[in-house]
């Protein structure tokens, strides 16, 4: 995938990126922690072990990793993640809590 550009919120709850198709969006840092790619989300995922989300929870840091990644630091010390661009395509692409939530 080309290359593609990501901001954090400042308040650290959300990743802003834009595609290189101009599409632009919002990644809630809960569903990116818990769609974390490293060895020990997976091996958790894999055996149907629930991982909390921790409560506050905040993107710390980005880092370009070459041109295909972006690894992510979260607050609570996860920080091995590498997000290729096209996975934060799919996470963004998911339903969120707030796809469910109408405004009254």
């Amino acid at each position: 995938m080309p290359h593609s550009e990501a901001t954090v919120s400042a308040d650290g709850t959300t990743l802003r990126v834009v595609f290189p198709d101009g599409h632009t969006s919002s990644i809630d840092a809960a569903a990116l922690w818990d769609a974390c790619p490293s060895a020990t989300a997976r091996r958790a995922r894999l055996d149907e072990r629930i991982r909390p989300v921790p409560s506050p929870l905040r993107i710390v840091s980005t880092t370009a990793v070459g041109n295909y990644a972006l690894n992510i630091a979260f607050s609570d010390g996860e920080n091995r993640g590498v997000y290729p661009w096209r996975l934060l395509q799919d996470i963004s692409a998911r339903p969120s809590i707030s796809d469910f939530i109408h405004a009254a």
